[in-house]
């Protein structure tokens, strides 16, 4: 996450304010000058940024190979910031090595030292460092591959928690890492109680003051330029104090002398301890998912806190990074991206940096690099520690201060018990640990969803199928014999329980006791075996109780797992709810009575206004099988009464008829009133409505509703109240269900 005191998510790209109009002509080379100026400035933090990495990298019984490593790091710096230049949408983009893998790689290279210790130098460097080699390119592969196969948004979905755990604990590592490095011989051992004595203390102090300034500035954006003045003060101060430097070690000549890795291994054949290597693969893999998760999060934090860079396309930025880092893993450099810090430090110094800013950063690296470890020997070691420790402070401040302070306790002790087995095992301990925390995560929440979407009988959820009023309260008098259950999202074991003690409980307390019992899986998109058996227990239990099991909306996948399990041996499957619902009020009107099926009040009524002196009030129509009697959005001007036949309404599935999609909205049979709504209301028709056979029908027209109320007044009110009652019991049917859907 480099030098980022916010690293993760931090701005920014240029500043977030609207575009300036462009520089005239004669502000032009200076504003050429002030970007070239931002660029030297970043490079040199990005040069010190490499080297303190590589101090933490090799030290300890690596340190004699430091001077070469040097070497190698800034030619990986220097790839990182001539190919962010050309990479960068607006030249304005700095990209760098980055602190979250070097962490992790220090510890994987003292692993590999204390693995080898009677191992030759040449050996034991050819190892650590295909080691780097091989990390980063990993790392490269990995970006290329999310990147190519457009899987940029999965890593998104590690919760933060989780990440925020790592990051954390690297935080806490580069702090205690920067300190050691600035204390020198006299902490040399990590120790605490090293660490606190008072020659120790002299050597971190400054540095260590120095540099959580400079993080508490940057993090407020109160001042940009904040470490590049804190490395100047500090060398300033340590030049005047005669400060300790860091020793040359390794070659002293220039680092340019470095030969690039793919070179160097190639010069090394047969040194690199293969087995060593091998058993260095979790720290490989631990560096790639790492760099992976970091790279999403800074390039979102880029997306995020610059206008300019707004509309970044995540995959693409993940493709040009992991050609990054393969390049720079030839050359040996360590796994970098994308640098919202000091995108942000240039963006203080000029509004549009364009490309001469990365420009400015590769020469100021390459100058570096051209120096020599001579020159590197004369900086103090505080400097290195103080970069560490900056670093380290602003990923604590972002991941550590502000986590605590406002995410819930569950999430702060992830990142507590994540930095806890990070600092007590090492990295790799601490994947295993988070991405058994992010399962337990994932599968606790999950199960916390309620599967059971809505719960009603028959009472509330009548079929679509519209019945004379007589058989619709019949129906409804025997509907809590129909137990009717939605089901939503994933089943699996989680769940399983839960669901099972619900359906029970619901099962239990019916009464009367139910006759079907209905388990809707439309909204269902997978169940595994635990459900599947779960429910094959229920449809045993049902038969026990006298209740029959129906399942509806099956997918193919679905339908498997319930046959493996043996839960279908006994139910009954329908294709749609509604399909099983028809089903279910067909069985119970072949138990009714036949008195059970008495005229309603609709056929009494236009019976006797047919039969009044002067004619027929209301004309007869027969109705051919296949025709449209009705049409959507045409003006009402009559409602129909279904003396013969069968007939089904249907809406356009969209707001664009013209796309002749449609789908079915209810079923009318013999002695149901059609198209009531848009006559009553004098408005239009609000489905079209079809015959399915061979039928009559009542035509009920508003000039001869008039006629009736003139010449028979009690037919015309009792037929007005016999509209106004199935409205009434339409709506009563409507909030029950709504009430059941709560």
């Amino acid at each position: 996450m480099g030098v980022a005191p916010r690293s993760g998510i931090q701005p920014t790209v240029g500043r977030a304010s609207a575009a300036p109009a462009p520089d005239p002509a004669g502000h032009a080379p200076l504003a050429a000058a002030r970007a070239l100026s931002a660029g030297l400035i970043a490079g040199l933090v990005m040069a010190l940024s490499a080297l303190s990495f590589s101090a933490l990298i090799f030290s300890g019984p690596l340190a004699p190979f430091r001077g070469e490593a040097n070497g190698l790091v800034l030619y990986g710096a220097l790839a990182f910031a001539l190919l962010g230049a050309v990479f960068a949408r607006h030249g304005g983009a700095m990209w760098q090595s980055q602190s979250v893998a070097a962490v992790a790689l220090a510890a994987g290279a003292q692993a590999l030292a204390a693995r080898m210790p009677e191992a030759a130098p040449a050996p034991l460097f050819a190892t650590v460092l295909a080691l780097v080699v091989v990390s980063t390119l990993s790392s490269g592969l990995l970006l290329l591959a999310f990147g190519g196969c457009r899987l940029g948004n999965l890593a998104r979905f590690i919760p933060h928690p989780v990440l925020g755990g790592f990051l954390a604990a690297t935080a806490a590592l580069l702090i205690l890492k920067g300190i050691v490095l600035a204390a020198g011989p006299a902490g040399a051992s990590a120790a605490p109680s090293d660490l606190l004595k008072l020659d120790a203390v002299r050597g971190w102090s400054g540095p260590f003051a120095l540099a959580v300034i400079a993080a508490w500035f940057s993090a407020s954006r109160r001042f940009r330029m904040a470490l590049p003045v804190a490395l100047a003060l500090y060398g300033g101060l340590a030049a005047l104090g005669h400060a300790q430097a860091i020793p040359p070690a390794g070659s002293g000549g220039p680092t340019g002398a470095a030969v690039p890795a793919a070179l160097r291994l190639a010069t090394l054949p047969g040194l690199v301890d293969a087995d060593a290597l091998l058993g260095a693969a979790p720290v490989v893999a631990t560096v790639a998912l790492l760099v992976l998760f970091a790279a999403i999060l800074n390039i979102a934090g880029l997306e995020a806190g610059s206008d300019q860079a707004a509309g970044i396309n995540l995959d693409r930025e993940l493709r040009r990074a992991g050609f990054a880092n393969v390049v720079a893993g030839l050359v040996g450099g360590l796994p970098g991206f994308h640098s919202p810090s000091l995108s942000h430090l240039v963006g203080g110094i000029v509004e549009r940096p364009g490309r001469l800013a990365g420009l400015g950063a590769a020469g100021s690296v390459a100058l570096v690099l051209l120096a020599g470890n001579g020159l590197i020997s004369l900086l103090p070691r505080g400097i290195f520690g103080l970069i560490l420790i900056y670093v380290g402070a602003g990923m604590a401040h972002r991941w550590l201060w502000q986590s605590l302070r406002r995410w819930p306790a569950r999430d702060c002790a992830t990142i507590l018990l994540i930095l806890a087995a990070t600092l007590a095992f090492g990295f790799v301990t601490a994947i295993g640990v988070g991405f058994v925390l992010a399962m337990l995560q994932f599968v606790i929440a999950y199960a916390r969803v309620d599967v059971l979407r809505s719960a009603f009988t028959g009472r509330e959820r009548p079929s679509s199928t519209e019945r004379p009023p007589a058989v619709r309260r019949l129906l409804a008098a025997h509907g809590a014999e129909t137990l009717i259950f939605e089901l939503q999202g994933y089943l699996f074991f989680g769940s399983t329980q839960r669901l099972s003690e619900r359906l029970s409980a619901q099962i239990a307390a019916a009464d009367p006791r139910p006759r079907w019992i209905v388990l809707c899986l439309r909204r269902v998109t997978g169940m595994d075996i635990s459900t599947a058996l779960m429910l094959a227990r229920a449809a045993r239990a049902a038969r026990r109780i006298g209740a029959d099991l129906v399942f509806t909306d099956l997918s193919p996948a679905i339908a498997r797992e319930l046959r493996r399990a043996t839960a279908l041996e006994t139910a009954r499957l329908f294709d749609t709810l509604d399909d099983a619902l028809v089903w279910l009020e067909e069985q119970r009107l072949a138990d009714a009575s036949p008195g059970d099926h008495a005229a309603g009040a609709f056929a009494t009524i236009l019976d006797q206004a047919q039969q009044l002196p002067g004619g027929p009030v209301f004309a007869t129509r027969r109705i051919a099988a296949g025709s449209v009697v009705l049409t959507e959005g045409e003006p009402a001007e009559s409602m129909l009464y279904l003396a013969e036949g069968q007939m089904t309404a249907t809406r356009a599935a969209d707001a664009n008829a013209e796309s002749g999609r449609s789908f079915r909205v209810a079923r009318f049979l013999p002695g149901t009133i059609i198209g009531e709504i848009g006559f009553l209301t004098n408005g239009l028709r609000t489905a079209t409505i079809t015959a399915d056979t061979d039928g009559e029908v009542v035509v009920i027209t508003r000039p001869a509703l008039d006629q009736l109320m003139r010449i028979a007044p009690d037919l015309g009110q009792a037929l007005q109240a016999a509209l106004l009652t199935l409205l009434a019991e339409r709506l009563q049917r409507t909030t029950a269900l709504a009430q059941a859907l709560r």
